[in-house]
């Protein structure tokens, strides 16, 4: 019974992750998206089927570029975003928010920030 209600709840989380990592895809599409998790294709079509457990640093990037969206939403259609993430800033040492956010980041370091803030001042 124990197993069975672990289980459950491993697939009870992961599609409500599923549930922001959906909209991501779709705006972003799913190659950026996987590239700024810092996740294969292969792995991130294995997170959509749910076949495989969500890591806690994938579901923290997430969580991360859903934020990030949200923002940026406000100002751009899809292909803006697409472009804002693409785009150097002098802001980010002349790189581009999906160069701050490739390979290991963490949301709470110091550069994936800077992209954050970057993304709520089209807000203010």
């Amino acid at each position: 019974m124990a197993l069975y209600l672990s289980v459950r709840t491993i697939m009870q989380k992961n599609r409500e992750l599923l549930d922001l990592l959906d909209p991501l895809e779709d705006v972003l599409s799913f190659d950026l998206t996987a590239h700024l998790l810092g996740v294969s294709r292969e792995q991130l079509f294995k997170y959509d089927a749910l076949s495989e457990d969500i890591p806690s640093h994938v579901e923290a990037r997430v969580r991360f570029l859903n934020a990030v969206c949200g923002y940026l939403l406000g100002a751009y259609n899809d292909d803006g975003i697409r472009a804002w993430f693409l785009r150097k800033r002098v802001q980010l040492d002349n790189k581009s928010p999906a160069g701050v956010l490739s390979g290991e980041w963490n949301p709470d370091d110091a550069k994936p920030r800077a992209v954050l803030k970057l993304a709520r001042q089209l807000i203010s």
